[in-house]
């Protein structure tokens, strides 16, 4: 059984701000495409097939839209602090998998 993804730019009328989520969404329609997926970006909920990575959730509230049966992951680009286990296991995988050959 095939997912299908959709890169979901809530985009509430008359606010031209959410365009700052383009180039994250290109990015990532990148990065499925190189994984064999098909994930096209679209700002209106409607066109949203299966799985939707949510940008800008912080403005659903700001929508006239009503709940939709659909499973989503708000993808938060916010700077949130590290634990000194996360810490660690960073390094790791960079010493792991980042070094020079």
């Amino acid at each position: 059984m095939s997912r299908h993804f959709s890169l979901w730019i809530v985009t509430p009328p008359d606010y031209p701000h959410s365009r700052c989520f383009e180039e994250i969404a290109l990015g990532l329609q990148a990065s499925f495409t190189e994984l064999g997926f098909d994930a096209p970006i679209v700002t209106d909920p409607a066109q949203i097939k299966d799985w939707a990575i949510v940008l800008g959730a912080n403005l659903l509230p700001r929508l006239q839209v009503p709940p939709r049966a659909v499973d989503s992951m708000k993808a938060l680009l916010e700077k949130i602090p590290l634990s000194e286990q996360d810490k660690q296991t960073l390094q790791n995988f960079r010493a792991k998998h980042l070094t020079p050959a």
